[in-house]
């Protein structure tokens, strides 16, 4: 109520009427009926808008501080990413801020930290959006006059020209972008007004600055762009510098590219909307999916608000009606409720709010999903067997058999090669990389591929992927076993394309010897089966519970009458070699019904 108030005092006009919808105050918070009914027309209202007033706060908040450790003498100055010198990780947002480091922190007999020239100080809101406007002009980036004297050798001033960049990060650090219900009043009108105090710029311009800005930074001018990013790479508000331009721009596409008209091909479900948007918060649990509802159009909506329900009846139905229609992202991601009593494994958490790394990883991992067809031409049969229980038709694949650590987001480029050499140990690397692999090709090359998950990107954001090329499985063998020197940008690119496949995973060997990477806390024991209607693998847990009150200690084939009588819980998605194109259909052709609860 409070920033509402502040935000009508700029909003008001000084001589004409203005005339306000402001769903905080048109809508009764305590009558849950007139809730759901108002929210479920909310998506009609913006659509009918001509102008929305997008509030972000006023130019100066004590959040916009550019250093945010307590005392002068405790900051340093230009003090390394979190991320070290490895550059292509996720940033962890896990992590402590370098703000954070104190002087009992330090390590015996370093030197004290010099002062931080950032201290104190605030960001002016208008050079954000200058330096916007600016982007909006189509520029190339070394034309720009700001970023040329940045990158320049002569430049003696650097903090000068970082200054734009600062009040950008704090204008993206306000919480409008942090939250779920700005997400349909920013996409659904016809025309956005950015406010900050006084300071207004066009959603229009905003979009396209971003848009320019991914254009120039991936492709004509990502030469510029890496050197500028050198120059950037001490951190602000616990990440570097650099990653308030791409974070600039990931925002705004992803707010652009909902809009009406200019999704991309194909029907925009809810699934995909609600991955893009899952790491915004909504102070109402439930409102994470009744907040994305207005999005789409009332036919693809799979239910509507009902401030009625609980937030774990609402899981439970909204993941039932998805699976029932063949929508098996549902089952994705690996936050299950594996020996919950009276939630089954196969809802989904949807009040669930990710950090921006996992989200970021999910929504690169979902380029690879939606690319491959694990089960080929065969459709969804989904039926529900009781509340607690629905069964599929699907192909056994194979048990696990070992599995590494797990992973993490944090990790850097040595750890990274540290891993895979752990994960070879599974498979016994050195002796039989010429073997040849189960499916096709030899235990090298299924090894390396499954690495990338067999899928490759160009360039960051971009949404289609492609097989890796034969050089570059051959630049990371080389990479990881050291054999030829590999520069920089050749890590990068191999990196890049690696993290999302395997960052919160674990690498898993079967019993008849395939391989790939799964969820973090799959074991041996647990099965991997191919469900009708899925893109990708799902792996499964035996459970003790039966239909029939007996032990099944096999799978029966599908006959008439029959299914396979024990439950299975699940623990998520995974990635296969030589399995992700149908093959599984073809090497065993045994049908069978699988009841998950």
């Amino acid at each position: 109520m409070k920033n509402l108030k502040v935000a009508l005092r700029y909003l008001r006009q000084q001589i004409e009427v203005r005339i306000l919808w402001i769903d905080f105050l048109c809508i009764d918070q305590n009558d849950d009926d007139e809730k759901s009914w108002q929210v479920n027309m909310m998506g009609d209202i913006y659509r009918a808008c001509e102008n929305v007033f997008l509030w972000l706060g006023t130019e100066s908040e004590d959040s916009d501080r550019w250093c945010e450790s307590e005392e002068y003498e405790t900051c340093g100055r230009d003090r390394p990413s979190p991320q070290g010198r490895s550059g292509y990780l996720l940033p962890p947002d896990t992590l402590p801020s370098p703000y954070s480091y104190r002087l009992h922190d330090r390590p015996e007999n370093s030197p004290l930290p010099s002062p931080c020239n950032w201290h104190g100080r605030r960001p002016r809101m208008s050079e954000a959006f200058a330096l916007v406007r600016m982007f909006a002009e189509d520029l190339h980036i070394n034309a720009m006059p700001g970023f040329v004297n940045l990158t320049s050798y002569e430049n003696t001033d650097r903090h000068r020209f970082v200054e734009p960049i600062q009040a950008l990060n704090a204008i993206m650090r306000r919480s409008w972008w942090h939250r779920v219900w700005t997400v349909q009043e920013a996409v659904l009108p016809r025309n956005g007004i950015i406010m900050c105090g006084s300071l207004e710029i066009h959603w229009a311009i905003m979009a396209k600055a971003a848009i320019n800005w991914h254009r120039h930074a991936n492709n004509c001018c990502s030469i510029f762009k890496n050197r500028l990013y050198e120059v950037l790479n001490f951190p602000t508000h616990g990440e570097p510098t650099y990653m308030t331009l791409s974070g600039f721009s990931r925002h705004l596409s992803a707010l652009n590219n909902i809009k009406p008209g200019n999704q991309e091909t194909g029907e925009w479900n809810f699934m995909r909307t609600f991955q893009l948007f899952s790491n915004r918060y909504a102070s109402d649990p439930r409102d994470k999916v009744f907040g994305l509802l207005g999005i789409l159009d009332l036919d693809h909506r799979p239910i509507l608000a009902d401030y009625r329900i609980q937030t774990d009846d609402l899981n439970r139905r909204l993941s039932r009606k998805l699976l029932l229609s063949g929508e098996f992202s549902v089952l994705y991601d690996e936050a299950r409720h594996i020996d919950h009593e009276t939630i089954p494994s196969w809802v989904k958490i949807f009040d669930k709010t990710v950090n921006r790394v996992d989200q970021r990883i999910e929504d690169l991992r979902n380029s690879n999903r939606m690319d491959y067809n694990a089960t080929s031409s065969k459709s969804a049969t989904v039926c529900v067997c009781t509340k607690m229980t629905l069964s599929f038709r699907a192909i056994w694949v194979d048990k696990v058999d070992k599995t590494s650590r797990v992973f993490g987001a944090s990790e850097r480029e040595a750890d990274m090669k540290a891993y895979f050499r752990e994960c070879s140990s599974l498979i016994d690397f050195a002796t039989r990389k010429d073997s040849t692999y189960q499916k096709r090709g030899t235990v090298r090359e299924a090894f390396l591929r499954t690495a990338f998950g067999d899928r490759c990107r160009s360039a960051e954001m971009q949404s289609g992927v492609r097989r890796p090329k034969e050089s570059e499985v051959q630049r990371l063998k080389e990479w990881i076993w050291e054999l030829e020197d590999v520069p920089p940008h050749i890590r990068s690119h191999l990196g890049n394309n690696i993290k999302y496949n395997i960052c919160n995973r674990v690498f898993f060997t079967t019993s008849r010897g395939l391989m790939g990477f799964g969820p973090s806390h799959m074991r041996a024991g647990d099965e991997v089966w191919v469900l009708f209607g899925a893109k990708v693998p799902i792996v499964l847990r035996p459970l003790q519970t039966t239909i029939s009150g007996k032990e099944d200690s096999g799978l029966e084939k599908s006959q008439p009458g029959h299914t396979a009588r024990r439950h299975r819980a699940v623990v998520g998605d995974c990635y296969v070699h030589g399995i992700m194109e149908g093959e599984a259909l073809v090497d065993t052709g045994d049908e069978m019904t699988v009841v998950l609860r």
